[in-house]
């Protein structure tokens, strides 16, 4: 913790300095918009929010990250899915703001206890949509659960047979 709050403006700035962030940083454009209601500005250079992409920072493992909240947030970590949980740690910050825009100073850094972190959906049970299949996939990574399993079947043990549930159009 440090001492006051770095306030946003309206519409954030986030910049990626890397073409091969502009992914990421879209993914992270979209959880302002689905988690905050809030645009999300991307560019290259001197965003309020800025992806570091620091390979040094291997101690924080595959997942891990730092963040620098002082003038501006600085999101550091040694590959891209650590920046993605950085920022949406900070996405969970904002949404806690009542105006979605003011982040506490100070630094954080976090990387997970357990390597996997997973969901499980039994859809050898029961059909799930495509888009419930997706939606769950968004709330995992909000939650950053980081493997989702799809149980298909558990009658094999019973008949030696496995079976797979589609949708199938009738026309």
């Amino acid at each position: 913790g440090d001492v006051g709050f770095l306030q946003l403006s309206e519409v954030p700035t986030l910049s990626y300095h890397q073409a091969s962030l502009l992914e990421t940083a879209n993914i992270i454009k979209g959880y302002f918009a689905q988690m905050l209601g809030k645009a999300l500005e991307l560019q290259e250079t001197n965003g309020e929010i800025v992806l570091n992409l620091d390979e040094s920072l291997d101690e924080l493992g595959e997942e891990g990250y730092l963040v620098e909240i002082d003038q501006q947030v600085i999101i550091s970590a040694p590959t891209t899915t650590g920046l993605l949980y950085g920022a949406i740690s900070i996405t969970q910050i904002l949404y806690q703001d009542d105006n979605h825009d003011e982040l506490p100073k100070g630094m954080i850094r976090d990387y997970p206890m357990y390597p996997i972190r997973a969901c499980m959906l039994d859809v050898g049970r029961m059909y799930f949509p495509i888009e419930y299949v997706e939606e769950i996939a968004t709330y995992m990574a909000w939650y950053k659960l980081n493997e989702l399993h799809l149980g298909t079947n558990n009658s094999r043990v019973q008949t030696g047979y496995t079976a797979f549930r589609l949708e199938v159009d009738d026309e």
